[in-house]
């Protein structure tokens, strides 16, 4: 028995010494790959990608970080200049130690809180579509990105939005939450700040309608939902609902901004 204890003690310490050299390896390998930072633009696209770009400029001009080096692990560029890049960074904080960690890179969102008032009740328009990564089919509130080159905010349900309720949304009908909220430079919301720099600026679209007109609307979207096989759809459900229809953060985040806001200044 004494014997057997023996080589089984040997053994946990054969495999915990072999543990310790691959993640000394893997360590290595780690910050063989983030020295070297990449300059060549031709090379990689991603250079010129701009939340890249502001990215950098922060990470280089913060009076709190020390930037080691870089290196762009994935770029997929998507429509209207948009895109999604990974990078694997070694930086320091505060003078502390040197890490090494993967982030996201993907810039500024936009998200819109529609309501219509009619008969003194609010409702509101949410958008219903499947996400893959979850596998849920998750209702809330719509979203996009500005689009600064046309100066005008685009949105996933756009075309839904005209066609079925008749509802257009240039800028100047819109109330930027998010700035009203916080402070110039932080007036955005963020979803995982520890891993991407995504955020989101919540606008909110508020219009008072005649029942009758509500009602055209409400019957509009149940015969679109019933003829459309498209993968988005579009409900108007009581705003006081909202709370509990949605686990989205931007969607939640919006109602709460709203009702703080509406309490606070009542705009």
């Amino acid at each position: 028995k004494v014997k057997k204890k023996k080589m089984e003690k040997l053994k946990l310490e054969r495999l915990k010494l072999e543990r310790l050299k691959l993640e000394k390896k893997n360590e290595t390998k780690a910050e063989e790959i983030v020295s070297q930072n990449e300059n060549n633009s031709k090379s990689n696209p991603a250079l010129l990608f701009e939340p890249y770009i502001e990215w950098r400029q922060r990470a280089e001009s913060h009076n709190r970080i020390v930037l080691s080096g870089h290196k762009v692990v994935s770029f997929e560029k998507l429509p209207s200049n948009r895109g999604i890049c990974e990078l694997k960074v070694q930086m320091g904080v505060d003078h502390g130690t040197l890490q090494t960690q993967n982030i996201v890179l993907r810039g500024s969102n936009i998200a819109v809180l529609i309501i219509l008032q009619s008969n003194e009740v609010e409702y509101t328009v949410l958008t219903q579509k499947f996400h893959v990564p979850t596998g849920l089919e998750i209702p809330e509130v719509p979203k996009g990105f500005f689009d600064s080159k046309n100066k005008r905010i685009n949105l996933d349900i756009s075309d839904e939005l005209s066609k079925v309720l008749q509802i257009h949304l240039p800028l100047r009908s819109l109330t930027d939450l998010t700035a009203l909220a916080f402070k110039e430079d932080e007036s955005m919301i963020c979803s995982s700040a520890s891993f991407t720099d995504e955020s989101t600026r919540i606008f909110l679209f508020r219009k008072t309608i005649a029942y009758n007109r509500f009602l055209e609307m409400k019957n509009a979207v149940l015969r679109e939902g019933a003829s459309s096989s498209d993968k988005k759809r579009i409900t108007l459900v009581p705003l006081s609902d909202l709370w509990r229809m949605t686990p989205d953060t931007t969607s939640l985040a919006a109602l709460t901004l709203y009702s703080q806001l509406n309490e606070t200044i009542h705009f």
